[in-house]
C-alpha cells in the first residue's frame, strides 16, 4: 500500500490536507473546520492530525509528502486590487508575509 499526504497552504485561500492511499482519497479536511478562522491558510497541523487519525496511521507510515506550491497563483487579481484601493491598499503588501519556496 502506497500512502502519501498532500498539504496546501500559504499563498492559498485556505490549508488543507488530505491522505491518498494507492489512488483513493482516504481522508481530507481543510484548517478551518479545526480553528474555526475563515479562510485560515496558516500550515494545517490539525488536518493532517485528522487525516492520519481516520487511517489510523502515524507519520511514519507515509510513503510520500507532496506540498502544493503555486506562488504566482491569481497574482494578477491581487495585483489590481492593490492598483485599485491605492493608497489606501498599501497595508495589503506591508502584512502579507513573504513567499518562500523550499526545494
Amino acid at each position: 500500500m502506497n500512502v502519501c499526504l498532500g498539504v496546501i497552504c500559504h499563498g492559498w485561500n485556505e490549508s488543507a490536507a488530505v491522505l491518498v492511499s494507492d489512488g483513493s482519497v482516504i481522508a481530507a479536511a481543510e484548517e478551518e473546520r479545526f480553528t474555526l478562522r475563515k479562510f485560515d491558510n496558516a500550515f494545517p497541523i490539525q488536518a493532517i492530525r485528522f487525516c492520519l487519525a481516520s487511517a489510523g496511521i502515524t507519520a511514519k507510515d507515509l510513503d510520500s509528502v507532496g506540498f502544493g506550491v503555486d506562488p504566482g497563483r491569481r497574482l494578477g487579481g491581487k495585483l489590481a486590487c492593490v492598483v485599485k484601493y491605492f493608497p489606501g491598499s498599501l497595508h495589503l503588501i506591508r502584512t502579507r508575509a513573504p513567499l518562500a519556496v523550499v526545494a
